[in-house]
């Protein structure tokens, strides 16, 4: 079992799967638990960074696809390093999405800034994680490239 390896163990074990992916992780958890929060509650859509997304997708499937974005990263977090390239794809893919979503949420809030005349604090949050999420999806595709 996990919990009876020695300490040191599980840790060398955990570093496998976290090392040099840390953004990746903390991205995936967080969108896994936005979606668990919109399906929980539903008016979470209505805040600012939500305007354009709430626009375009029912308010019923943007907690689905939230959840369903940060649980296939973890997935193939798990995955990657059983597969050089599936594993690889699907985490670029699903940075794509992420950095594609938090752009939305930075124009969003962009927009809801300028109507309100200053800046909401987490905007320029929304647009660091959006162009980590980039620099993701480019590290992911060149692990596919050269499989260790």
């Amino acid at each position: 079992s996990v919990w009876l390896e020695a300490p040191h163990t599980m840790i060398t074990r955990m570093q496998y799967y976290v090392a040099n992916r840390e953004l990746e992780w903390v991205d995936s958890l967080s969108f896994s638990a936005l979606g668990i929060c919109v399906l929980v509650w539903p008016q979470v859509v209505t805040a600012p960074a939500f305007r354009f997304f709430a626009y375009v997708v029912p308010h019923s499937l943007i907690g689905v696809l939230l959840l369903a974005c940060g649980m296939t990263c973890i997935v193939s977090l798990l995955v990657n390093g059983r597969s050089a390239v599936l594993g690889p794809r699907i985490r670029a893919w699903t940075a794509l999405i992420r950095a594609s979503l938090l752009l939305q949420f930075w124009l969003s809030t962009v927009q809801s800034s300028v109507e309100q005349g200053f800046p909401y604090t987490v905007t320029p949050f929304w647009l660091g994680f959006a162009l980590g999420e980039l620099w993701v999806a480019y590290r992911a595709v060149l692990d596919v490239r050269t499989p260790k």
